[in-house]
C-alpha cells in the first residue's frame, strides 16, 4: 500500500475495522506478496525506497543503510517484516515477549491522538517457550529482551539469558527492556549491576570462539521508559554505562494508557537533551517515541538522537514515512554535518569518493544524462517532423513505393483514407512529442542530478518503445525509415545506459508534515498512476488491434467502407495502416510507462519541473489528438471518450498536485527555517 493508495483509498476503511482485523488484512497481504518469488521486487517497484548511500552510518560497529529503523510494535507477529523492511529503513527490531502479549491483547486505535493502545493481560503473559527465530532480512535485526513487570529480579535475568540462548550469538544490537522492572520493584544498585553484568558476560562468552579479541561484540542498549524521572533514577543509568551499555532507547512502554504522539515526542526530546548533557557524545541514543513525521525525526536528531525508530507512525502517516524522513535527513545533514559527526565516538560515516579531474566537455559526454537528453530532444524533433508530414502530404515516398500508388491514387481509392491515415499519424506524432518532453525533463532535472529513478524510468520506457518496432513481423510492412531512426535512437539509449550516473543530489526543503497540500497531492499522484496504467493498457490493446484486425468499427464507419473492401481494392493498404496503428500503440505504452514510473517514484515537494513536465506532455499529446480528430471530421464520441477521460484525469491530477509540487506552502519553509536555526 503506497501512500497514494493508503492515504486516499484504504486508511479510512481500515480504521473503521477492529484494529487487529485491519492489521491482519494489510500485513497478511504484504507478507504473502513478499513470500512469492520476486514479490519483494514488486514492493521495490512501487516504493523505490532504497536509501541513498550518503545516508549510510556505522554505529557501534554495525552498518545501517539508513539512520531510520523500524520498531517492534508495528508488526509484532512478523507477518510482513520482509516487505516492510524494504520501506527505506536501516534496521528492524523484534520483541518475542511482546509478540506473545500482543496475541492475547485487546487493541484500539485513536486517530486523533495518533496512538495504538494495547490492553494487555493483567497476569502478564510469559514469553513463548520456543520463540520464533529472527527473520532473514536484508537489513540488521535487533532483538528486544523483555519480561512482564511482575517478574522477580533473578527470574528476569534468567529469562533474558534464555532469550539470548534461543536466538544464538549475533553482532547486531540487543535492547534490554528491564529498567522499568528494576525501577518498579526498587532493585538495589548492586542487583541492577549484577543483572547487567550477567547479560554482558553471557554475550562475551557466546562470542569467545569467533570474536575472542572483541569485548562485548554485541552492542546492548537499555530501553528507557518515557515516564522515567532522570533525577530520581540517574544512578541506574550511570551504572549501566559503567557496565558497558552502549546507549539507550527512549521508547513508550506504557501500552495501557499511551500518551498522544505529540506528547510522546516532547518527552522523548527532553530525555534526549538530558541524556546527551549527562553522558556527552560517547553514548548512542535512539529516539523511538512519537516519530510520526519527518519533522518529528529532525527534532529528535536536534535534541541529541543518534538514530530514530518509526513504529505506529506508519499506521497514521503511511508506509512512505521512512523515505520522507530519509529525504529530510539528507537535506538537514548537508546543512549541519557536524551535528551528526559528534554523536558518539562509535559513529562513523563513509568517506565520499574523490572526484576525478576531467575537463567539463569530457565529463559531459561520459555522463548518462547527456545522451538521454539527446534521446529526448531527438524524440521531440522526430515527433515534430512526423506531425508536419502527417498534416501536409501524409504519406512519404517509400510508402508510395511500397503501395505502387501515388498520393492522388490513394485518395482516389477512398476519399477519406488519407484523412484517416493523417489522424493516425498526427496522434502518433503527438505521443512522440510527449515522450520527448518526458525524456528531456527527466534527463535534465532528474538524471543530471543523479536520480536513479529518473534514469530507470527513461530506460524502461524507451526499451518498450524500441521493442514495439518488431511488431512489423505480424503485419508485414517493414518501414526502412522507421528502422533507420530506431537504430540511431537506440545508440543514444545505449550510450545513456552505459554512461555515468552522478551521486543523487540532496533534495531541497523536502516534505516535513502531512499538510493539506501533501494530502491533496496523494490524490493527484493516484490519478497520474491511473493515467499511466490506462495508457499502457490502451497501448497494448492498440498494438493487438494493429497487428490483427487493424480497424475498429468506428474507423470503418468513418471511412464508410469495410475491411474486406479495402483489402480487395489493394492488398498492401492494410499493412501500411497497420504499421501506423501498431507504432502508435508502442509509443502509447512507452508514454504510459514514463507517466506511471514518474508518478510512482518522482513526486517531491517543491519539484515544480515535474508539474510542468506533465502539463506540457499531456497538452501536446491530447491536444494534437483532439485537434486532428475534429480537423478530419472524426467525431465519434465513443472513439474520443478514452482521450477525453484521460485528459480530464491529467487536469485533475495537475490541479491537486500543484500546491505540493510547486512548493507554494509558505508555512513549510517557515518550519524549515525554525529547524535550521542554530
Amino acid at each position: 500500500m503506497p501512500d497514494w493508495t493508503y492515504r486516499t483509498l484504504f486508511q479510512r476503511p481500515l480504521f473503521a475495522l477492529p484494529f487487529k482485523t485491519a492489521r491482519a488484512l494489510a500485513f497478511s497481504g504484504l507478507g504473502t506478496l513478499a513470500k512469492i518469488p520476486g514479490g519483494v521486487y514488486v514492493v521495490d517497484f512501487f516504493g523505490h525506497m532504497l536509501p541513498p548511500r550518503d545516508l549510510t552510518i556505522v554505529v557501534d560497529g554495525v552498518e545501517y543503510r539508513s539512520p531510520v529503523g523500524l520498531g517492534p510494535h508495528l508488526d509484532p507477529q512478523q507477518q510482513a517484516l520482509r516487505a516492510i523492511s524494504r520501506f527505506g529503513v536501516g534496521w528492524v527490531e523484534i520483541d518475542p515477549a511482546f509478540q506473545a502479549q500482543d496475541a492475547t491483547a485487546k487493541l484500539s486505535v485513536s486517530a486523533v491522538e495518533q496512538t495504538v493502545q494495547w490492553q494487555l493481560s493483567s497476569d502478564g503473559t510469559e514469553p513463548a517457550a520456543d520463540p520464533p527465530p529472527s527473520p532473514a532480512l536484508t537489513v540488521p535485526v535487533w532483538r528486544r529482551l523483555s519480561c512482564p513487570h511482575t517478574t522477580a529480579e533473578q527470574a528476569t535475568t534468567a529469562a533474558c539469558l534464555q532469550q539470548i540462548e534461543a536466538h544464538g550469538f549475533t553482532t547486531n544490537p540487543l535492547t534490554l527492556n528491564t529498567l522499568g522492572i528494576a525501577v518498579a520493584q526498587q532493585w538495589s544498585l548492586d542487583e541492577w549491576k549484577v543483572h547487567l553484568g550477567t547479560i554482558q558476560e553471557r554475550l562475551r562468552y557466546e562470542g569467545e570462539d569467533e570474536l575472542a579479541e572483541i569485548e562485548f561484540a554485541t552492542p546492548v542498549y537499555v530501553v528507557l521508559p518515557l515516564d522515567l524521572s532522570l533525577a530520581d533514577q540517574r544512578h541506574y543509568l550511570i551504572a549501566a554505562r559503567e557496565a558497558g551499555i552502549r546507549g539507550f532507547v527512549i521508547a513508550n512502554t506504557e501500552f495501557d494508557s499511551p500518551l498522544a504522539a505529540s506528547a510522546q515526542l516532547g518527552c522523548c526530546c527532553l530525555l534526549l537533551q538530558a541524556l546527551r548533557t549527562e553522558f556527552g557524545n560517547d553514548c548512542t541514543l535512539v529516539a523511538s517515541a512519537g516519530i510520526h513525521s519527518p519533522e518529528d525525526a529532525l527534532r529528535a536528531w536536534r535534541s541529541g538522537a543518534t538514530l530514530v525508530q518509526v513504529d505506529s507512525g506508519l499506521i497514521f502517516a503511511g508506509p512512505g514515512l521512512p523515505k520522507r524522513i530519509n529525504d529530510a535527513r539528507r537535506f538537514f545533514q548537508s546543512i549541519y554535518p557536524p551535528l551528526y559527526a559528534n554523536r558518539g565516538q562509535h559513529v562513523q560515516f563513509p568517506s565520499p569518493p574523490l572526484p576525478q579531474p576531467h575537463s567539463p566537455a569530457v565529463r559531459m559526454v561520459e555522463q548518462s544524462w547527456f545522451w538521454l537528453l539527446l534521446l529526448g530532444l531527438s524524440m521531440f524533433g522526430g515527433g515534430l517532423l512526423a506531425g508536419i508530414i502527417a498534416a501536409t502530404r501524409v504519406v512519404l515516398p517509400y510508402d508510395e513505393a511500397y503501395l505502387g500508388l501515388t498520393r492522388v491514387q490513394i485518395a482516389a481509392i477512398n476519399p477519406r483514407l488519407l484523412l484517416f491515415m493523417a489522424h493516425d499519424r498526427v496522434t502518433l506524432a503527438g505521443t512522440m512529442l510527449a515522450i520527448g518532453v518526458f525524456y528531456s525533463f527527466l534527463a535534465w532535472h532528474g538524471v543530471r542530478q543523479g536520480s536513479h529513478w529518473a534514469w530507470l524510468t527513461i530506460l524502461t520506457s524507451a526499451l518498450s518503445g524500441f521493442a514495439s518496432f518488431f511488431l512489423f513481423l505480424f503485419f508485414g510492412y517493414f518501414d526502412p525509415f522507421h528502422a533507420l531512426v530506431t537504430a540511431i535512437l537506440l545508440q543514444l539509449l545505449l550510450a545513456g545506459w552505459q554512461g555515468k550516473l552522478s551521486s543523487p543530489a540532496v533534495p531541497q526543503f523536502p516534505n516535513l508534515r502531512d499538510t493539506l497540500a501533501w494530502r491533496l497531492c496523494q490524490w493527484g499522484q493516484l490519478l497520474f498512476v491511473i493515467q499511466g496504467a490506462a495508457l499502457i493498457v490502451g497501448g497494448c490493446v492498440i498494438c493487438y488491434v494493429g497487428s490483427t484486425t487493424v480497424f475498429v468499427p468506428e474507423d470503418l464507419e468513418f471511412m464508410r467502407t469495410t475491411r474486406e473492401t479495402l483489402l480487395g481494392l489493394h492488398p498492401r493498404l492494410i499493412p501500411v495502416v497497420a504499421h501506423d496503428r501498431a507504432s502508435f500503440g508502442g509509443m502509447l505504452i512507452s508514454c504510459g510507462l514514463a507517466t506511471l514510473l514518474s508518478a510512482l517514484w518522482g513526486f517531491r515537494q517543491g519539484d515544480g519541473w515535474q508539474w510542468w513536465m506533465y502539463l506540457l506532455a499531456s497538452t501536446l499529446a491530447y491536444g494534437s489528438t483532439m485537434l486532428v480528430h475534429f480537423a478530419v471530421g472524426y467525431h465519434s464520441g465513443w472513439h474520443l471518450a478514452p482521450a477525453l477521460l484521460g485528459w480530464g484525469l491529467v487536469i485533475a491530477g495537475l490541479a491537486l498536485s500543484y500546491p505540493y509540487l510547486m512548493g507554494i506552502d509558505l508555512a513549510h519553509y517557515r518550519r524549515w527555517k525554525e529547524l535550521l536555526a542554530k
